[in-house]
């Protein structure tokens, strides 16, 4: 684990701007588009998707960067933004609802100073739009979701003493006097989610913490763009030093840890994308050549029924994984002797969208004409794209296991892009970072 380093966090001030922040959070930028990023500044005046940013169009303008740094200055004068006096850890408590449960996700929020392992691929220009943020802001909005083992649960009994002895405010050391910059906690509520922070100050207690972190093995769960980013803009500034971080830092053990599949959909010509479908089949050892296991004319259900007859076919046992290919003539199973991530990579070489070693199935594939392939998490949605023939195949491909990617990142793989989405994201906006610290 590297070190993770107390800091001056950056916050709203809830005296300006209300005691919800819900208002004027934002989730990164990675998932917001310019429509949602519209929606969300119609929603307050301040919400940080002004400085965040959404996700970057074709060759962006440069005063998309210099905007947003003239905000964070004037944000800043104006008070609205304040900045701790000393520096702290954050506890971030985050309530979702996910599957019909009622989940509670608990992170520690600091700079990671040093290198962390990653699991996924890049691509070049989310990294260059963020490496451009940086230049033009010199701070960090939103925290990267980092993972760490805790197999004797050191962290865990922390957290359970403080609870023992009152909840987090007894231990935060924040005081309720008057002029104190950050109250006991900051609270933000998007729809069904609430968040929660608290500082945390006391010497005694961030010891303790660090202490337990330190031997600990840890991996980026999500923000590669932004955590590669920081390195280049560190190395390009000259700075002495080790790079810091913004992250939020969760146990592999905590029962907040959701990890979503990304469900592969193809739109385009019908022949391109049959040919396609025939050699992802060959890939998968000729998949294709068998019955369908499920047609969807038999369903008369619609996409959601079809989802739940098909989703018990998605997953992994032993060694094999089984992935579902469907289309309006049918569904069928697509088996690989291999564990999740070799499965996904053998789709995506097969699809053309990745990179494969020399020898392996799908290797110097070139996309079909015509043929996109899009990404979601909505399998229902897939399955009802390919009914109502605005899609015409859909590849449904299970989660991959937090113990899995731990795994895959010690040997030096990185899986596909969008293979793993960890639900909820930490949203920008509670607590950033000044580089300028």
């Amino acid at each position: 684990m590297p070190h993770l380093a107390p800091f001056r966090g950056v916050h709203f001030d809830p005296a300006r701007v209300g005691g919800d922040l819900g208002p004027l959070i934002c989730p990164p930028y990675d998932v917001v588009d310019e429509e949602a990023a519209r929606r969300l500044e119609a929603q307050h005046a301040y919400n940080c998707v002004r400085l965040e940013l959404y996700a970057p169009p074709a060759n962006p303008p440069p005063e998309r960067y210099r905007e947003a740094a003239a905000r964070w200055q004037s944000w800043r004068r104006e008070g609205v933004l304040v900045r701790d006096a000393s520096p702290s850890l954050y506890l971030y408590r985050h309530a979702f609802s996910h599957a019909g449960r009622r989940l509670v996700r608990t992170a520690l929020v600091g700079c990671l100073v040093g290198g962390v392992m990653v699991h996924e691929e890049t691509m070049t220009a989310p990294k260059e739009d963020r490496l451009q943020l940086l230049r033009a802001c010199r701070a960090q909005f939103s925290p990267i979701l980092v993972l760490y083992e805790d197999p004797e649960g050191r962290v865990a009994s922390l957290w359970a003493d403080v609870e023992a002895q009152g909840g987090p405010d007894a231990a935060a050391g924040v005081r309720a006097e008057v002029g104190e910059v950050l109250p006991p906690a900051l609270e933000a509520r998007v729809g069904e989610e609430e968040l929660r922070v608290w500082r945390l100050e006391d010497r005694d207690l961030l010891g303790a913490i660090l202490r337990a972190l330190e031997p600990l093995p840890a991996v980026i769960a999500d923000g590669h763009h932004r955590y590669e980013s920081v390195w280049r803009f560190a190395r390009e500034s000259g700075r002495d030093g080790p790079v810091r971080v913004l992250a939020a830092l969760v146990s592999t053990r905590d029962p907040g840890v959701v990890v979503l599949p990304t469900h592969r959909l193809v739109r385009g010509p019908a022949a391109s994308a049959r040919r396609l479908t025939e050699a992802v089949a060959t890939a998968f050892a000729g998949a294709a050549t068998v019955a369908p296991v499920s047609v969807p004319a038999a369903v008369g259900q619609g996409a959601s029924g079809w989802w739940a007859e098909l989703e018990p076919l998605v997953g992994s046992e032993g060694a094999v994984t089984s992935l579902v290919a469907a289309s309006r003539e049918g569904a069928w199973v697509l088996r690989c002797l291999g564990d999740t991530a070799e499965a996904l990579g053998l789709l995506d070489r097969t699809l053309g969208g990745d990179r494969a070693p020399a020898g392996t199935p799908g290797e110097g594939r070139v996309p079909e004409a015509g043929v996109r392939v899009e990404y979601t998490r909505d399998a229902a949605r897939a399955l009802g794209e390919v009914l109502a023939g605005r899609a015409e195949i859909a590849f449904l491909v299970p989660a991959v296991p937090v113990e899995e990617v731990f795994r895959k990142a010690g040997e030096g793989y990185r899986f596909p892009r969008k293979t793993t989405y960890f639900y909820p994201k930490v949203p920008a906006g509670l607590i950033m970072c000044d580089l300028e610290e």
